[in-house]
């Protein structure tokens, strides 16, 4: 019953990409798992999480997320990289056995 007046609500288009964005898979037409900032009972959707934390508790992020996070970046430019890269000549076994100059 709560999903179907979340249909009426929202309409059958957006409750489609609304119902379950936080199970994971792939993304609808470009969106992204939305981020929250938890103060007291309350959770704020935030586009920019390290400002809206600053702005809440009025420190920064602490260190140990900082380099989590700075962590996960390099680890998904790495992925980019070599998914999106150019591909590796292939070195068959055949081309070390040849004399690279002439021995003489």
């Amino acid at each position: 019953e709560r999903n179907s007046l979340l249909v009426r609500l929202l309409g059958s288009v957006r409750c489609k990409n609304y119902l379950g964005w936080w199970k994971g898979g792939p993304r609808v037409k470009g969106g992204r798992k939305p981020k929250f900032v938890k103060v007291g009972e309350s959770l704020y959707k935030v586009d920019n999480y390290r400002l809206a934390y600053r702005r809440f508790f009025g420190v920064d992020v602490p260190l140990q997320d900082q380099y989590k996070y700075a962590q996960n970046q390099r680890r998904a430019v790495e992925n980019r990289k070599t998914s999106k890269g150019k591909k590796l000549s292939s070195n068959p076994p055949y081309v070390g056995k040849t004399p690279g100059s002439y021995p003489y």
